[in-house]
């Protein structure tokens, strides 16, 4: 049996047209304020580590919760900014995190059932800040591609289930600084998923590996960090909050045949220590 609601989604390596050319278009206009009008003006490297409490739950039709992950994920981020001018600055970055989380929640005929499941996060992106009020506070915006892949593992019988999830994020938010030498910084940021789908593996199964579209949503961030006036090192702590509604069924094959899948409703929310080294 299987661990959970079924769902579906393709491999990233089947990503869009559409969603590689939003990609395409965005990180061409970010090398583009780059490369443009001063190539003397400063830009900078970080480097980051970070511990992620990551709290994952999905939803049934009437609100029940069928299942949940919970732990700590170790993570390594870095991040490339360069100033255009005095008062916009581009930067592309990356982030990763992977590891294994607890896993509590049901078999399709709702038995309960616990087990781990090893979950890998990643994120790349690029964005553009202006400075307003001599940089006592910055507007920002971005766009960034996001995958989780997450690993359901089996035991007692209980088979696993080994599911990716690929999207795009659209950023807009704002940054306050403040402090002797604005050291603080509080940041609010707003998020808007697009086409983002989720692929399940079920050749386990005697199926393939079906894709469902999964609905554009909203999230937000929210952050505080402080940079240590003696060393080159800042460091942050975030929350995180992202909710998906159900997406539409679909029909698919097993090995024993025709199934209904779909995705549940789903709610994230993650809170991120972030030590950052600036070189």
């Amino acid at each position: 049996m299987l661990t959970r609601s079924i769902l579906s989604m393709r491999p990233f390596d089947r990503v869009t047209e559409k969603k590689a050319h939003s990609v395409r278009l965005f990180f061409a206009a970010v090398c583009l304020l780059v490369a443009a009008p001063s190539y003397a003006a400063p830009s900078n490297l970080s480097l980051a580590t970070s511990l992620q409490y990551y709290d994952s739950r999905e939803y049934g039709d009437i609100g029940e919760r069928l299942n949940r992950e919970v732990g700590w994920l170790p993570g390594l981020g870095v991040r490339w900014q360069k100033d255009t001018d005095s008062r916009v600055h581009v930067g592309l970055y990356g982030e990763y995190s992977d590891g294994r989380v607890d896993y509590d929640g049901q078999t399709q005929t709702g038995t309960p059932f616990e087990s781990d499941t090893y979950v890998r996060l990643f994120r790349l992106g690029g964005d553009i800040s202006v400075c307003l009020q001599d940089c006592g506070a910055s507007l920002d915006a971005g766009l960034a591609v996001y995958g989780r892949d997450r690993d359901i593992q089996g035991h007692s019988g209980v088979n696993g289930l080994y599911e990716e999830y690929r999207w795009l994020e659209w950023k807009m938010g704002g940054r306050w600084h403040t402090g002797v030498r604005k050291q603080v910084t509080l940041g609010a940021q707003w998020f808007r998923v697009i086409d983002a789908e989720m692929m399940i593996d079920f050749r386990p199964f005697g199926g393939g590996e079906p894709v469902v579209p999964l609905p554009d949503s909203n999230g937000y961030r929210l952050s505080l960090s402080y940079r240590f006036a003696e060393r080159p090192i800042s460091l942050s702590l975030s929350h995180e909050w992202l909710d998906i509604d159900a997406s539409d069924t679909i029909l698919t094959t097993l090995g024993f045949g025709p199934v209904l899948v779909y995705e549940p409703e789903s709610r994230a929310k993650h809170l991120k220590l972030t030590l950052e080294w600036h070189l």
